[in-house]
């Protein structure tokens, strides 16, 4: 996950995915944003992923692409 800009609670960037079936990709956020402390992304092929901060450097949460999901962790 990396934001290129926030304005406000919007944020706009891109989200890498690693050792995917389709293999590694780099895809830009359709809408992304932060509520309750909580960022709520979507990207392309109905993916959708929401992270919340945990500690200063670790962000945690889940995604789902078409209803599969599955845990996602976020280092910096």
């Amino acid at each position: 996950f990396i934001a290129n800009s926030v304005e406000g609670s919007n944020i706009k960037g891109e989200a890498h995915w690693y050792a995917t079936a389709a293999g590694d990709l780099k895809l830009p956020l359709l809408k992304a944003y932060v509520e309750k402390g909580v960022v709520k992304a979507e990207q392309v092929g109905d993916t959708k992923f929401t992270l919340k901060l945990k500690g200063d450097n670790v962000m945690v949460g889940d995604w789902d692409i078409k209803g599969y999901t599955g845990d996602l962790k976020v280092k910096r």
